[in-house]
């Protein structure tokens, strides 16, 4: 299976050009941005699978970016993504504010129980 996506990056790059091709070269979309380097980890991987270096076989976890590579394929799912890359610091707002009024109301629980 990694063979297809190392396959398409290598055609991507010569259909493209890499990054000095003008505005629609290989690199200067995100989307291909991460692609390439889902790809190069996963080459790096298999490198280091055939070697007997232990400590360095964590590049397997990096397998598991693999699905971010069809969301680069689904628009709609890049939209959805897109939105909640958007939304992610008002998120981040309302979950601090309830975290905040959660201690305000262990603290009064505690007093009001007698520890």
């Amino acid at each position: 299976m990694s063979a297809i996506f190392v396959l398409e990056a290598i055609l991507k790059i010569i259909a493209f050009g890499f990054y000095f091709c003008g505005s629609k070269s290989y690199i200067r979309n995100y989307w291909n941005i991460l692609d390439f380097f889902v790809v190069l980890l996963t080459v790096a991987s298999y490198m280091v699978e055939t070697s007997n270096l232990n400590s360095i076989k964590v590049f397997r976890l990096i397998k598991i970016f693999r699905p971010l590579r069809a969301i680069s394929k689904n628009q709609r799912m890049k939209l959805s993504i897109n939105a909640l890359y958007i939304a992610l610091p008002g998120i981040a707002h309302v979950i601090l504010i309830s975290i905040l009024f959660l201690y305000i109301f262990a603290v009064i629980s505690v007093n009001y129980f007698k520890g």
